[in-house]
């Protein structure tokens, strides 16, 4: 019983969780061979093995094999290739 208490709890979590924050860098992960981010700041860095992104709070870095940015716009981009690390640097204060 204890355990289907928590799950319920959860999920209920997961609910509110999921709403974006309006204006707020959202990063989408899909397998280990793509993702998208909306709301950043431009690319700051550029290369096959780490593309680093601005972002709001500092930047984003995405390291791997074989990256690309294959769409970007003024608000979104989509990063492909082999990804293997995800990392947030945050910069200045909070």
């Amino acid at each position: 019983m204890k355990g289907r208490y928590w799950m319920e709890r959860l999920a209920q979590q997961a609910d509110l969780l999921t709403e974006p924050i309006p204006a707020q860098p959202l990063v989408e992960i899909y397998s280990d061979r793509r993702l998208l981010i909306e709301h950043h700041k431009g690319v700051l860095q550029y290369n096959c093995d780490t593309i680093r992104i601005g972002m709001s709070y500092g930047s984003l870095q995405i390291e791997g094999c074989g990256l690309l940015l294959s769409r970007m716009s003024g608000s979104q981009l989509v990063i492909c290739g082999k990804i293997d690390k995800i990392s947030i640097v945050r910069e200045g204060k909070l």
